[in-house]
């Protein structure tokens, strides 16, 4: 039986809070049938709560909420805009002159994470002036695709200068130096916040961006002729592909979100780590059906662990279920805080030894 479920905190938040304050439209037996009709949540034990029909009306929740549109959210977007980050998708369209802006070459995820978790304030707080400030932002980030799909402004812009030292440069071109340049990465936020934005709005404005960016990415990754082989080095694009897998029923996406996690910790796919990471840190050290400790950097285990189960109910997978069951007790055991935080150690966000607190 599997133990874990890949279910995001936001989710669980309002979903016990839904139990003390929540209104809906429609009868639960219209939610569970919607629920269970998503091939991504239809095999699942429990299934997660669709944030749709969480919609909060009490009297501390709520006024959180329109606090974030009203604070919040205007300020991480001025923040953006001062710093760049919408310049870069700008400027790799021509639209605007320029060099990179920013110093990491994660920097366009932000953008991402504010219109995903502005998009989930939208449920019950519809606000129409802030749903038309994320078109005005998703319409420039459309700008900054390229054709084929293709987007991480960065590498658009220059692609022999990356923004950060420690991203490696060889030919400059997409796709080298996986371990650092979070090519992959970018694309895997970008997935998680246009679902988050088409469960809030029903529009497909931002969906449509991902769906091209993810149909590149499955033609470009594989072990067939001209496709390359090779894996994320910090992982989220699993769990944002199966995420799109969820609303297309595209297979090709699950079977893509499935191809980066097995090919983890086999050297003969793929060269990632290569500059400034250790196999361990990017969980990259063993197969990841033979893992049984949870380590290295946080985070990207996490996203790794999730996407695992995911793939063990998905696929109905009994090695991806067995592997996800044994690293679940070995952090539940041994690496977790009371409070339910992981990762002991400062220095790389990283997890320590077993019992190192």
């Amino acid at each position: 039986m599997i133990k874990i479920y890949s279910i995001t905190v936001t989710t669980i938040l309002l979903a016990v809070v839904s139990l003390i304050s929540c209104s809906s439209e429609e009868t639960s037996e219209k939610k569970q049938e919607n629920l269970s009709t998503s091939p991504a949540t239809a095999n699942y034990a429990i299934t997660p709560v669709d944030l749709r029909y969480v919609k909060l009306t009490d009297d501390f929740w709520l006024p959180v909420v329109k606090r974030v549109q009203e604070e919040t959210i205007p300020y991480a977007i001025k923040k953006c805009e001062e710093e760049g980050r919408l310049h870069n998708f700008l400027i790799a369209s021509g639209e605007m002159e320029g060099s990179v802006k920013g110093k990491m070459p994660f920097d366009d995820t932000d953008v991402y994470k504010i219109i995903e978790g502005a998009s989930m304030t939208l449920i019950s707080a519809p606000n129409p002036e802030l749903e038309k400030e994320l078109d005005r932002i998703i319409t420039i980030i459309g700008k900054g695709q390229e054709d084929d799909g293709y987007l991480t402004t960065w590498r658009t812009i220059n692609p022999k200068k990356p923004p950060a030292p420690w991203v490696n440069v060889v030919e400059g071109k997409r796709w080298e130096s996986l371990t650092a340049s979070h090519e992959l990465y970018n694309a895997g936020h970008l997935y998680e916040a246009a679902y988050a934005h088409y469960k809030a709005t029903g529009k497909t404005n931002f969906l449509n961006i991902a769906y091209k960016n993810a149909d590149l990415i499955v033609k470009t990754f594989g072990d067939n002729e001209g496709q390359i082989a090779a894996v994320p080095g910090h992982q989220i694009i699993e769990t944002g592909l199966i995420k799109l897998y969820a609303l297309s029923g595209k297979e090709e996406y699950l079977k893509m979100a499935r191809y980066f996690l097995d090919n983890r910790g086999r050297s003969e796919h793929h060269k990632l780590n290569d500059s400034y990471l250790s196999a361990a840190y990017s969980q990259d050290h063993l197969p990841v059906i033979e893992q049984d400790e949870v380590l290295g950097h946080a985070v990207r285990a996490m996203y790794m662990y999730a996407a695992m189960t995911d793939i063990a109910v998905l696929m109905k997978d009994a090695d991806y279920e067995n592997a996800v069951d044994k690293l679940w007790q070995n952090m539940v055991e041994k690496k977790i805080y009371l409070t339910g935080g992981l990762g002991a150690r400062h220095e790389g966000e990283a997890f320590g030894d077993n019992y190192e607190l």
